[in-house]
C-alpha cells in the first residue's frame, strides 16, 4: 500500500513536472553560478567588479546596521504594510497586462523555446516547469524578506514559508492576467485597458478628495504624501478591496504570527490551497486562451479564402496590405525585422538615402522607434507616475525655493532612478542582434548613435512635456524650462549610456531571472543613489566655487557662468561616455561574452 502511494505521487508529480525539466533546472543553476564567477573575474570587467564588490558590501553593512539597531515596528501598521503592499504589487501587474502586448503570457525565452517546444513533453509540464521557476526565484526574495524583518518577526521559518507562498500568489495572478489579457480580440483588449485606467483614476481621485476635505489640510508637500498614503491605506477598508486583500491578510499574519499553533498551520495550508488552486486556473486559462487565439486566427484565414474564391486581385491587396504590412507582423521583442516588401516607394529610397548620410544610424534608431510604437501603452503607464511625482513639490512648494528648481530637480531624480529601466530600446533589448550588428558594414559610433536615439529623444519629450505641464498650471517661468531641458537634455545622454556601458559589460537578457539577476538590481539602485549624491555634491562644490570667484558684487555673472560650466562638464562627461560605450561594443566577443541562452 505504501509502494502504491508512493508511485501514485511520483506520477501525479509527473504530470505537472517532468524529470528531465528538473535536471535541467539544476544544471541550468549551477551553470549560472560559474559563469558569474567567470564574469566577476575577467579582467577587462575587474575595475567594475571591484566597484559592484564595494557597493555590496556597503549595502549588506548598512543592512546589518539597520537590522540589528531598529526599533521593532508597530505590529498592526505592519500587518496592514505588507497586505497593503503585497495588493498594490498584484494590482500593478493587472495595469501592465492590460497595456503592454506579449507574445506568450509565459514568457518564453528563445533558448526555452528551442529546447522545450520541440521535446516530448506536455504543455502541463511546460506549466510545471514555469511554475517551478517562478518558486524558485521566490525562495530568495522570501529569504531576503525574512533576514530583514528579523527584529519584527517571532517564526522566522513561518514567515519565510508565508513571505513564500504570497509572493507565488502573486506571480500566479500575474499569469493570470496576461493569460486573459493574451486571449482578448484587438478591440476587446482596448477596452480592457481602458477599464484598467477609468479604475485607477477613480481612486486617485478618492484618495485626493479625502485629503482635501480633511478637517486639517496639509502644510507641505511632505505632508501632502504622509496624508495621501494615510488615506489610501484608509481606503483599503473598504469592503471591495477589504476582501480581494484576504490571502494577503492571511499572509501578513503568519508572518508576525506569535507562536506555532493550529490557526498558523491552517493559514499556512489556505495559502497552500490557495496557490494549488490559482495553478490549476493558470492552465485552464492558458487551455482556454490559447483556443481563443486559434479561433481568431481560424476566422482570419477563412474571411481569407472568401475573399480569395470571389475575386483574385482582392487576395493580392489583402496579402500585400495585410500580410507583409501588418502593424507587429515582423517585430519581435519590442523591434522590427526585415521584411521582403512587395512595394517599393519613393518615400522608402528617400528613407535609404537619409540613412546612408548618417553611416546608418538612422536605420537602428527606425528599429528602435517601431519598437517604441509597439510598447505604447507600457510607456504612457511607466511615464504616468514619474510625471505625476514630478510635479508634486509643484502643489505644496518649499518656502524659499523657485517651483521651477523644486520641479526640475524632482524630475531629474525621478526620471533617472525609474525610467531606464522602462526605456530598454537600446543594446540592452537588442542582445540577440548583436551578432547582426557585428555583421553588418555600420560603424560602431553610428551604430551607437542609433541605439541612443530614440531613449534620449523620448526621455526628453517626456521630460518637455512636464516642464510645459508646470509652465502652464504653476506658471513656472520660461527661463527656467529652458534652464531645466539645457542641462537634462546632454544627462540623458549620460545617464542612458552608462546603463548601456554597464549592460555591455555585464550583459543579461531581457526575461533572465536569478540570484545573478537579483543582485545585479541591487547594486544597481545603490549605485545609481551614489552617482545622484555624487552627483549633487559636484553641482554644490560648483555653485561655491562661482561664489567665491565673483563674490556678491558681479552677481550678474554668477548664474552664466554657473550654467555654463554646469553644462558643459555634463556635456564632455556625456560625450566621454559614448566613447566608452562604442569601444566596449567594439571589443565586444560575441563567441565569449554573450550570455548563455536561459
Amino acid at each position: 500500500m505504501l509502494s502504491d502511494g508512493r508511485s501514485g505521487l511520483a506520477r501525479g508529480a509527473a504530470l505537472w513536472l517532468h524529470p528531465a525539466l528538473t535536471r535541467l533546472q539544476s544544471q541550468l543553476f549551477r551553470a549560472q553560478l560559474l559563469r558569474m564567477a567567470r564574469r566577476w573575474r575577467n579582467p577587462r570587467r575587474l575595475a567594475l567588479s571591484l566597484l559592484a564588490a564595494v557597493i555590496a558590501l556597503l549595502w549588506t553593512a548598512q543592512t546589518v546596521v539597520s537590522v540589528l539597531w531598529r526599533e521593532p515596528a508597530n505590529p498592526d501598521d505592519l500587518r496592514r504594510w505588507i497586505a497593503a503592499g503585497m495588493l498594490a504589487y498584484a494590482y500593478w501587474h493587472w495595469l501592465k497586462a492590460a497595456w503592454r502586448p506579449t507574445d506568450d503570457p509565459l514568457e518564453w525565452s528563445p533558448a526555452e523555446v528551442e529546447w522545450l517546444m520541440a521535446k516530448p513533453v506536455t504543455r502541463q509540464q511546460l506549466l510545471g516547469y514555469r511554475l517551478s521557476t517562478i518558486a524558485s526565484a521566490g525562495l530568495l526574495k522570501a529569504a531576503c524578506f525574512t533576514l530583514v524583518m528579523i527584529p519584527d518577526i517571532h517564526r522566522p521559518i513561518a514567515a519565510a514559508l508565508a513571505m513564500l507562498l504570497g509572493l507565488v500568489l502573486i506571480d500566479l495572478l500575474r499569469l493570470c492576467f496576461d493569460q486573459f489579457a493574451w486571449s482578448l480580440a484587438p478591440r476587446a483588449r482596448r477596452q480592457y485597458a481602458s477599464a484598467t485606467i477609468a479604475v485607477t483614476v477613480a481612486g486617485l481621485i478618492a484618495i485626493a478628495a479625502r485629503v482635501g476635505y480633511s478637517p486639517q489640510p496639509p502644510t507641505g508637500w511632505l505632508a501632502l504624501g504622509r496624508d495621501c498614503w494615510r488615506e489610501a491605506m484608509a481606503l483599503t477598508d473598504h469592503w471591495l478591496i477589504f476582501g480581494l486583500s484576504t490571502p494577503f491578510r492571511v499572509a501578513a499574519n503568519t508572518v508576525l504570527t506569535t507562536s506555532w499553533s493550529w490557526q498558523t498551520g491552517a493559514n499556512l495550508l489556505s495559502l497552500f490551497a490557495a496557490a494549488t488552486g490559482l495553478s490549476c486556473a493558470v492552465a485552464q486559462l492558458d487551455r482556454l486562451a490559447r483556443e481563443q487565439r486559434r479561433q481568431r486566427e481560424r476566422a482570419v484565414h477563412a474571411r481569407r479564402r472568401l475573399e480569395a474564391s470571389s475575386d483574385a486581385p482582392a487576395l493580392a491587396t489583402t496579402l500585400t496590405a495585410d500580410t507583409f504590412h501588418s502593424p507587429g507582423e515582423f517585430e519581435s521583442d519590442g523591434n522590427a525585422e526585415l521584411a521582403l516588401a512587395p512595394r517599393q516607394s519613393a518615400h522608402a529610397t528617400q528613407q535609404r538615402v537619409f540613412a546612408a548620410n548618417l553611416m546608418g544610424a538612422t536605420a537602428v534608431a527606425w528599429t528602435q522607434w517601431r519598437g517604441v510604437r509597439r510598447f505604447q501603452g507600457s510607456l504612457i503607464v511607466s511615464f504616468l507616475v514619474p510625471a505625476l511625482l514630478s510635479l508634486l513639490p509643484a502643489v505644496m512648494p518649499i518656502p524659499g525655493i523657485p517651483i521651477g528648481m523644486q520641479v526640475g530637480g524632482s524630475l531629474a531624480f525621478y526620471c533617472y532612478v525609474l525610467l531606464p529601466t522602462a526605456l530598454k530600446f537600446d543594446y540592452r533589448r537588442n542582445i540577440d542582434r548583436l551578432l547582426i550588428f557585428k555583421a553588418l558594414p555600420i560603424s560602431p559610433f553610428a551604430l551607437t548613435t542609433g541605439q541612443l536615439a530614440i531613449p534620449v529623444l523620448s526621455l526628453t519629450l517626456f521630460q518637455l512635456a512636464v516642464m510645459l505641464a508646470a509652465h502652464w498650471l504653476f506658471d513656472v517661468s520660461w527661463l527656467a524650462v529652458a534652464v531645466t531641458l539645457l542641462l537634462l537634455t546632454p544627462t540623458n545622454v549620460l545617464v542612458l549610456s552608462i546603463e548601456n556601458l554597464i549592460f555591455m559589460l555585464y550583459p543579461y537578457r531581457l526575461n533572465q531571472e536569478g540570484v545573478e539577476i537579483f543582485l545585479r538590481s541591487v547594486l544597481m539602485f545603490t549605485g545609481k543613489g551614489l552617482m545622484m549624491a555624487l552627483a549633487l555634491g559636484g553641482v554644490l562644490a560648483w555653485s561655491l566655487t562661482c561664489q567665491w570667484v565673483f563674490g556678491a558684487a558681479d552677481s550678474a555673472w554668477r548664474r552664466p557662468v554657473f550654467l555654463g560650466g554646469l553644462s558643459s562638464l555634463i556635456l564632455i562627461l556625456a560625450t566621454a561616455a559614448v566613447w566608452m560605450l562604442q569601444r566596449t561594443y567594439r571589443r565586444f566577443d560575441v563567441s565569449a561574452d554573450l550570455p548563455a541562452a536561459a
